[in-house]
């Protein structure tokens, strides 16, 4: 339980500093497998696409920390899908349209890469955040 309380903490900056961190280790993986397909505008995407990921994951996790507290909890879990996955898929189908240059490198699919990994990260350590404020509260 320690282990994976290092792992995932409970609380936001420690959740956000794990989410930093891992999709800072996976940009250069994927940077370069697209830059051997697409040059360096594939570099470029996957930046983009880690950019846009990164920051749709930190807001949703600032809102579900935020609403957790409050009576609002339906509607922070509704915010907080709307924001993990409307900022990244608006921002993939505006910019495949309207830069050549990302397009070409591959910016929708590396969005699609770093959308399931944030998706999944941001879903666990969401799921401690709410239960730890639970814990806290003495409710169970």
């Amino acid at each position: 339980l320690q282990r994976l309380d290092r792992l995932f903490p409970r609380t936001l900056a420690g959740s956000c500093v794990v989410l930093t961190v891992v999709v800072a280790l996976v940009l250069p993986v994927v940077a370069l497998a697209l830059r051997a397909r697409n040059g360096s505008d594939g570099v470029l995407a996957a930046c983009i696409a880690a950019g846009i990921c990164w920051v749709a994951s930190v807001a949703a996790l600032v809102v579900a920390k935020i609403t957790t507290e409050t009576q609002l909890r339906l509607a922070g879990v509704f915010a907080s899908m709307a924001l993990r996955t409307g900022i990244p898929l608006i921002a993939a189908i505006v910019l495949t349209s309207t830069s050549p240059t990302l397009a070409r490198g591959g910016i929708f699919g590396a969005t699609v890469v770093f959308y399931l990994l944030t998706l999944m990260l941001e879903t666990v350590l969401s799921v401690r955040l709410v239960n730890s404020t639970s814990d806290m509260s003495g409710v169970s």
